[in-house]
C-alpha cells in the first residue's frame, strides 16, 4: 500500500456525500477504468509522485484492489471516489488521512484534468470540510500543495484555510505549501 500517499484514518467511511454536481463515496470496482486513467496520465499526477509500476494498469489495479479490501475492515483507507453527477463519469478522488499526532487530519483531493475548471475543488472541499468537521468532529484539517499548484492554493484559502508556510511531504518531490484550518474557524460551524 502506498502508505506516504493514502492512510488509514480511524473513522467512519461516509456511503454517499453529494453536492449539487458531485457524488463522494467509496470506489467500487467499476471506477477502476477512471482510477487508472487518473495514475496513467501525467497532466493529472504533475503534483504528486507515482512509481512507474503504480503508473501500469496491473499496479494500478493492485493499489486500487488495496484501497476496496480495507473498506469491509476495522482500518478503512479514507479514499473515496468523485463522481461527476450528470454524466456519472469518474471525476477523481478525495480522502483523508489520519493525523492524530497534530489533532487532524489531512485533506487531499485530486480531479482529472477534464473536470478541473468548474468549480468542483471547491464545491468538494465545502462537503468533505462539512464532514469532517461536523460527523467525525476532527480538530483541524491539513492540506498540502506544490508552490507551482496556485488554482489549489486558491482554493483553499476561499474555504478559510490558512498558509503556515513551505515544508516536505513525502507524497511531493518538492517543497509544498501546508494551508490548516481549525474546526472552530470553519465558516459554516454553527
Amino acid at each position: 500500500m502506498r502508505a506516504k500517499f493514502v492512510l488509514s484514518i480511524y473513522m467512519r467511511l461516509p456511503q454517499l456525500l453529494q453536492s449539487p454536481r458531485l457524488n463522494i463515496r467509496p470506489h467500487r470496482l467499476e471506477d477502476f477504468d477512471g482510477f487508472f486513467t487518473f495514475l496513467s496520465n501525467p497532466e493529472a499526477t504533475r503534483y504528486i509522485t507515482f512509481s512507474s509500476e503504480e503508473r501500469t494498469r496491473e499496479g494500478s489495479l493492485a493499489f486500487f484492489e488495496e484501497i476496496l479490501a480495507t473498506y469491509d475492515t476495522e482500518r478503512p483507507v479514507f479514499g473515496l471516489a468523485i463522481e461527476e453527477k450528470e454524466s456519472g463519469a469518474y471525476a477523481g478522488f478525495c480522502g483523508l488521512v489520519n493525523m492524530a499526532e497534530e489533532q487532524g487530519a489531512e485533506v487531499y483531493y485530486v480531479l482529472l484534468p477534464d473536470f478541473r475548471r468548474k468549480g468542483y475543488a471547491k464545491e468538494l472541499a465545502d462537503i468533505l470540510f462539512d464532514y469532517a468537521f461536523d460527523k467525525l468532529q476532527v480538530s483541524r484539517l491539513t492540506c498540502f500543495f506544490p508552490k507551482e499548484n496556485a488554482a489549489a492554493q486558491r482554493t483553499v484559502e476561499q474555504l478559510g484555510m490558512s498558509d503556515e508556510g513551505l515544508t516536505q511531504h513525502d507524497a511531493y518531490p518538492t517543497e509544498v505549501h501546508r494551508y490548516t484550518l481549525w474546526r472552530k474557524n470553519w465558516r459554516k460551524q454553527d
